[in-house]
């Protein structure tokens, strides 16, 4: 028996309801592109009721399965996966809570068999919110409520794999969005070693690092149609999102211009990064972060030699203030705020047309 096209990987722990309907989204496309696929989940020592749900989806749908003896952390079980259970040609490591649109698993096959000179294929994907969006079922796919996704929806050649990166897939680091040779995942260790996760840029997206050493500057290709829905709030890691936007995902960027990514790019990406660690320091400075690794002093520790850091520590801090505050200074200090506005990257504004004393 030949080996399938595709392995579609699932890790998972403790989300059994969530999975289940992961699954109800899943399966019945597994069926129907037949033998060209095979799903595997490695389940991370669950203590709920997910065995039973993989016992229960399995009645319907071949699912090769595995249950680890005591929880190996993420990153471990995902190694698993693609080193020990994967056969297929290609792999796509998908979420317990990625939900596929009705029919994207016959496009995503379709786009394989039709591109079987590249290394890695890209996929476009729709959010929705957790909280109130999340279905009880979803059979064949999720149809329910769903944002908008970015502006490019065409299917197309990619001369350079990163080409496709941009703020909209937060520089590459969904792994959902990729589906990669086997072969690639050899590279998921570095020397051999596997991280823990957020201890590092590197281990935080592990994926990513793997697969833009193995494709920077070659060809892909990117299927603009969404094929899948992403549910923005339900994440395990939400309390690592702070220190996620202030060094993990610059890391990437830091990354990604080792390898040759175009300076006119980078600077465009270095922009976003920026914007997302000014809100993430208001949030500190108005204590609604409390993630022990944010703060102004470790920002600027990093990045002190930097103009553009001290600018979005100045917007922040502007941002803190409150109004009535921010009044008084600019009347009784015109000239302290001109420097502020300076140092914020922003022309001074014109001095009032009235004379007399502005206190």
């Amino acid at each position: 028996m030949s080996p399938p096209l595709l392995s579609i990987c699932i890790p998972t722990f403790s989300r059994a309801q969530r999975l289940g309907v992961m699954l109800d989204a899943l399966c019945p496309q597994v069926v129907a592109v037949g033998d060209q696929v095979e799903l595997c989940i490695s389940d991370n020592a669950s203590p709920d009721e997910t065995s039973q749900v993989i016992s229960s989806a399995a009645e319907t749908c071949p699912i090769r399965r595995h249950r680890q003896p005591e929880n190996v952390g993420v990153i471990r079980n995902i190694a698993h996966l693609a080193w020990e259970m994967a056969r297929g040609d290609w792999v796509w490591m998908l979420g317990d809570d990625d939900l596929l649109r009705p029919g994207a698993l016959g496009r995503v096959v379709e786009t394989l068999r039709d591109n079987q000179n590249l290394d890695a294929i890209l996929l476009n994907f729709e959010f929705a919110r957790f909280e109130d969006q999340w279905p009880n079922r979803a059979p064949g796919g999720y149809t329910g409520p769903r944002w908008e996704p970015g502006a490019d929806l065409g299917c197309h050649r990619l001369t350079r794999w990163e080409d496709a990166l941009d703020a909209g897939c937060g520089l590459g680091t969904p792994m959902y969005m990729h589906v990669v040779r086997r072969a690639l995942w050899q590279g998921y260790a570095e020397n051999g070693r596997l991280g823990e996760p957020f201890e590092s840029p590197r281990w935080t997206f592990p994926h990513t690092f793997m697969i833009a050493d193995a494709m920077f500057g070659r060809p892909s290709y990117f299927v603009g149609d969404p094929v899948l829905v992403i549910f923005n709030g339900g994440q395990s890691w939400l309390s690592e999102v702070p220190w996620v936007w202030m060094e993990a995902l610059p890391g990437v960027l830091s990354h990604l211009r080792q390898l040759g990514l175009p300076q006119p790019r980078a600077r465009k990406l270095a922009r976003w990064t920026d914007e997302q660690i000014e809100w993430v320091l208001l949030d500190h400075l108005q204590g609604r972060c409390r993630n022990p690794r944010v703060s102004v002093a470790r920002f600027l520790r990093t990045r002190w030699r930097e103009a553009e850091a001290w600018r979005i520590v100045a917007r922040a801090s502007w941002r803190f203030l409150d109004g009535a505050v921010k009044v008084r200074l600019e009347r009784r200090w015109p000239a302290a705020l001109t420097a502020v506005r300076r140092i914020r990257g922003r022309p001074p504004r014109p001095a009032p047309a009235t004379g007399g004393d502005s206190r």
